[in-house]
């Protein structure tokens, strides 16, 4: 028989060691609040997580001033003029040379899928989704194995 520590004899007290069975209840109260433990650490643990590297690890947003205006100018034309100004097919441009790299023209689109719709308040441009590519003004697709000297 086991002793209370002080060299007695143990006694269980409480209100079911008396009965001669284990009693059939259980507490939903008590089963419930694991789970709503878990789901409140969770949410704890991402909300603490979330400012750590929102405010720790953030990328910076620098913004480099241009040192050559003309430049800035030149950065800020739309993709498409930009590409036409290093074409292969253009002879107007100003720098011709081959896109192996896969440099393609794409087309402007208006916001109702029509490209003829593509006015300056309703256009949907290559810069914010791939759009198709233009019908003229690309180079031919070149692979490397098609190039020879």
């Amino acid at each position: 028989m086991a002793t209370d520590g002080h060299g007695g004899e143990f006694v269980p007290a409480g209100p079911t060691h008396d009965l001669g069975y284990e009693p059939d209840k259980f507490a939903v109260k008590t089963i419930l609040t694991v789970p709503a433990a878990v789901i409140v650490t969770g949410i704890i643990a991402f909300v603490v997580t979330d400012l750590i590297f929102g405010a720790f690890f953030a990328p910076k947003h620098v913004v480099i001033p241009p040192e050559v205006p003309a430049g800035a100018v030149r950065n800020a034309a739309p993709i498409n003029e930009r590409f036409d100004r290093i074409s292969s097919t253009n002879p107007k441009a100003e720098v011709l040379q081959p896109r192996l790299e896969g440099l393609v023209e794409r087309q402007n689109y208006g916001k109702d899928g029509n490209p003829k719709n593509a006015d300056a308040a309703n256009v949907i441009s290559p810069e914010m989704i791939t759009t198709q590519p233009t019908p003229k003004g690309n180079s031919p697709r070149y692979h490397a194995e098609d190039l020879r000297p």
